[in-house]
């Protein structure tokens, strides 16, 4: 199942049940924002194009993996 299939379905979840279950986060909101940022770091480890991220010279900017499953350059 691709990523964004599955966040169009959790979302479709959420808006059927609503934010909260039994007065706690629906556990499908959870994992619609786990899925959301699997979504954002495979994006950026892909580097799709958003729009015009073009600098001057018209060459693609390139954008860093964050966090802490970026890569680290020391060995």
């Amino acid at each position: 199942m691709h990523v964004v299939d599955l966040c169009d379905q959790l979302q479709a979840v959420l808006d059927s049940d609503g934010p909260l279950l039994d007065g706690k986060a629906h556990p499908a909101a959870v994992e619609l924002r786990q899925q959301r940022i699997v979504l954002a770091r495979l994006i950026v480890a892909l580097r799709v194009p958003l729009g015009e991220e073009e600098d001057t010279a018209g060459r693609l900017q390139r954008r860093a993996l964050r966090g802490v499953y970026g890569l680290s350059s020391a060995s």
